[in-house]
């Protein structure tokens, strides 16, 4: 599969702090129901939870970065 950068939001409802860093494992879990987004899909790391959400927004994606309205259809439930 060809790769695909996201920009990840929100980070700072999460516990207010950068959680990771280069290498660091993050899980992706489509959130079809979410009653804000129907494309949202949230970031999650091992022991601490929800991070952040993949941008949705052509206000909150960074340029060379796929929305998650984009990957989503590229994408099993959970990346």
């Amino acid at each position: 599969m060809k790769e695909h950068y996201i920009t990840i939001t929100g980070m700072n409802h999460y516990y207010d702090m950068k959680p990771f860093k280069i290498g660091k494992r993050l899980k992706c879990i489509k959130e079809p129901d979410n009653d804000y987004d129907e494309e949202a899909i949230k970031v999650v790391l091992k022991h601490i939870g929800t991070v952040g959400y993949v941008a949705n927004s052509v206000y909150t994606v960074v340029k060379g970065t796929n929305s998650a309205g984009y990957i989503a259809h590229l994408v099993n439930k959970s990346f």
